[in-house]
């Protein structure tokens, strides 16, 4: 029968949903609540008819609770931390007040570990807000109850709700070997367990916030790779030729720009092109390569590749070329940074990621955990 088939689609999918939690918990790398909240938000508006909306949207990072329903009057806490502690810090939180007076319930939904005990203890609620542990309190299990309950139709969308959320989970073990839709698929998944706005209270560990922003091409990591590379750009023909007098101070320029002609080239390229970022990434990878491999320090470059010409240059023409030489090697230190902190090898080896590894490493493909 189809209610049949649907309850164990739908017991399997939070079961492997939970496993996987609890995988990315062991490495202190908690799913993301923000992706956790938007799917639980959908899936609890059909499974229990609610009108859940984020709160966090409106309100980052909201203390005691995730989603709203002001409609039924409904507040919602999404964590993975199933303690009776967890549950307690939330009762005791002086923002519920305001929602008490306001006739709101109080629900936790629990992903992750599943304590089947936690609805027996007793909970110390100072604030008096509406809250029942043996109803409140909702588990996989309950999730399953209530997906029994509903007519088909109902059940057929929430089945496509877990398909088009957590498809990577529900295929994973029919691929014993990775190819690329493998790779794109459990890639998109795991980026979106990934968000910036996790502090040192909340349940995620976010090592470095850059990081996120690299693997997940922000807008802001976009616009920022731009902003240096404009910058580079604009120092690198800044032609200062002309205020070159002699012969000597003449080579010693061009033989300075010599050694960014490919880089600005690339950078030429990966500029011009109107094209969406995937196609240009091509060029961004040239352009880091190149980076790498530039090393410059005005005064090294002076004194030692040019020995011979240095004495033999003006004292406002050896000015004018540590002034320019400094500015590109400035910018170049803090390009470099950037890239250091948004790990940049991640953009071009995406499967670093198809574990949800510990990315803050140094990483190579051959050290990838597949």
């Amino acid at each position: 029968m189809k209610r049949s088939m649907n309850q164990e689609k739908f017991l399997d999918t939070l079961i492997r949903l939970n496993t996987k939690i609890e995988e990315l918990g062991k490495i202190n790398i908690l799913y993301n609540h923000i992706y956790s909240e938007y799917f639980f938000r959908d899936l609890l508006n059909i499974v229990y008819g609610y009108s859940l909306e984020n709160h966090n949207k409106k309100q980052k990072n909201a203390p005691a609770f995730d989603l709203i329903d002001n409609t039924n009057k409904i507040i919602i806490q999404v964590t993975a931390t199933c303690k009776k502690q967890k549950i307690e810090d939330t009762l005791k939180k002086e923002y519920l007040t305001n929602k008490m007076e306001e006739g709101y319930r109080l629900k936790f939904i629990f992903i992750g570990n599943q304590n089947n005990n936690i609805k027996n203890n007793n909970f110390s609620n100072p604030h008096n807000i509406l809250f029942d542990s043996k109803k409140d309190i909702i588990l996989t299990q309950d999730l399953c109850e209530e997906f029994l309950n509903l007519n088909i139709n109902n059940q057929d969308c929430a089945i496509e709700l877990l398909k088009k959320e957590l498809s990577p989970l529900l295929f994973e073990d029919s691929l014993s070997y990775l190819k690329e839709e493998f790779i794109n698929e459990k890639l998109e998944f795991n980026i979106s367990n990934l968000a910036s706005r996790y502090t040192a209270n909340n349940d995620v560990d976010t090592i470095n916030n850059k990081i996120i922003e690299g693997i997940s091409i922000t807008n802001n990591f976009k616009y920022t790779n731009i902003s240096y590379l404009k910058e580079l750009k604009g120092y690198i023909e800044n032609d200062i030729l002309d205020k070159m007098k002699s012969k000597y101070a003449k080579n010693i320029y061009l033989n300075f720009k010599k050694k960014f002609s490919n880089l600005e080239q690339s950078v030429n390229n990966y500029l011009e092109l109107e094209e969406e970022f995937e196609e240009k990434k091509k060029y961004l990878n040239e352009i880091y390569e190149l980076i790498d491999e530039i090393n410059i320090d005005p005064y090294i470059f002076l004194t030692e590749h040019n020995e011979c010409n240095i004495y033999k240059i003006s004292e406002n023409e050896k000015l004018e070329l540590q002034t320019y030489m400094s500015k590109i090697e400035k910018v170049l230190l803090k390009y470099k940074t950037y890239l250091k902190e948004t790990c940049k090898e991640c953009l071009f080896y995406p499967y670093l990621l198809v574990q949800g590894g510990s990315w803050h490493r140094k990483i190579t493909p051959f050290s990838a955990s597949i």
